[in-house]
């Protein structure tokens, strides 16, 4: 690493109902993926993950209601001012997630329970988006109160905790969407989850309602690496400063 230089190796935003009201269920995860550029040039892609404490725990669906709408931006680092939209190679069929890994469509925006790709699932994905699902998405923003992503059958394997360990996804996470933007912008959003806490035979169901992601570093966070910055930038002053001292004169 270069004098000065401050290296941020991912965002991660933690946000969601206390553990007490809903057991296993500890929020939203996202994540910044290291993809490298798409084909259409540098692209940050972000995923949003269901985080908890059992590796049986399960998402069943994700939704908009009519009193609880969903709601997915793509916004600027003020976290108010919409972004220049989200990355859709797919168009209005990219919705879900690609079948294999290797296309444009690695760099899309897309809607699932618990893959990445199509056939990583045993017979082929088993998200489902009853109609009227909107187009994910199409612009820099999308709400919808009918919209659901559920299983079909709803107990499908994928939608478990410890289905897919890969990468920033382990055994406690399970994905539910990729968001890609232009750098240096963020997303954010908001979302409601069911779902089943503890294991076979012995599950309980949950709701979560309006569960908050977004990319932007809470101010707390930010301050840390600013202040870790200044740090380093005055440490290597410091250690340019004591080895022009020890130069013979």
């Amino acid at each position: 690493m270069s004098r000065g230089t401050i290296l941020v190796i991912a965002c991660v935003a933690v946000a969601g109902a206390p553990r007490s009201a809903h057991a296993d269920y500890a929020g939203l995860v996202t994540i910044i993926e290291p993809l490298g550029p798409s084909p259409a040039g540098p692209r940050d892609v972000y995923r949003v993950y269901a985080q908890f404490t059992n590796q049986t725990d399960r998402v069943d669906a994700w939704y908009g209601a009519a009193d609880h709408p969903f709601t997915i931006e793509n916004v600027l680092a003020d976290g108010t001012s919409l972004g220049t939209g989200f990355t859709n190679f797919g168009g209005s069929g990219g919705t879900l997630p690609p079948e294999t890994p290797g296309s444009a469509r690695d760099w899309d925006t897309w809607a699932t329970i618990g893959v990445a790709y199509g056939d990583e699932a045993p017979g082929g994905d088993a998200t489902s988006l009853p109609n009227p699902f909107p187009v994910f998405i199409n612009g820099n923003s999308v709400t919808s109160s009918q919209g659901v992503v559920t299983l079909s059958p709803p107990n499908a394997v994928q939608g478990r905790a410890d289905f897919r360990i890969q990468g920033n996804d382990t055994e406690l996470r399970v994905l539910l969407m990729q968001l890609v933007v232009n750098v240096g912008q963020h997303v954010k959003g908001t979302i409601n989850i069911s779902g089943e806490v503890g294991g076979p035979g012995n599950y309980t169901s949950f709701t979560a309602l309006d569960q908050t992601f977004t990319s932007i570093p809470e101010p707390g966070s930010l301050a840390a690496l600013l202040l870790l910055g200044a740090f380093s930038l005055r440490r290597n002053a410091n250690n340019r400063g004591f080895a022009e001292r020890q130069k013979p004169r």
